[in-house]
């Protein structure tokens, strides 16, 4: 009759980019996911650490949407296969969604790490960043306030790789 929220699925993962102070979440890549939900299994500093390596390793730029109305008509216009989220992208530092002249949306803020399969990250519009930050958060049942609360319980930043 006894039951907790501190279980794998209760606990989450916050991954920062850090560059001069400024940190930039990122999403956890497919390629580590099986590791990451290892760290939410069984958490501990040697697999969060090796998590933070890879993810410092990598090559992260923003984001690049097509607009599936835009896409069918480029598709067909050029006779180029359709594909959803594409890589290389704008190398700007504003904030600013650009939309590019082929209908392509960056999203400046929402980064990708280079992965098989994916299209490659030019060096120029690579995001540069010197560390990575990766944390462990759970949530916690707040007895006198009948909430669930996130708390931070675990945290390790790696220096980037390059």
């Amino acid at each position: 009759m006894f039951s907790t929220v501190d279980s794998p699925d209760a606990r989450f993962l916050r991954i920062y980019l850090i560059n001069d102070g400024e940190e930039m979440p990122v999403i956890l890549p497919d390629s580590l996911k099986t590791l990451g939900r290892e760290v939410q299994t069984i958490p501990s500093s040697p697999l969060l650490t090796d998590l933070g390596q890879r993810l410092a390793q990598g090559r992260w730029a923003p984001y690049r949407l097509t607009d599936p109305v835009r896409q069918y008509q480029n598709a067909q216009t050029n006779n180029e296969p359709l594909s959803g989220l594409v890589g290389p992208s704008d190398t700007t530092s504003d904030n600013i969604v650009k939309t590019l002249p082929n209908g392509q949306v960056v999203l400046p803020r929402l980064l990708r790490m280079e992965e098989k399969g994916a299209p490659r990250i030019k060096p120029e519009e690579a995001v540069a960043f010197q560390k990575v930050r990766v944390e462990v958060w759970k949530y916690t049942f707040d007895v006198a306030s009948s909430q669930l609360k996130a708390t931070k319980f675990l945290e390790t930043t790696v220096d980037a790789q390059r």
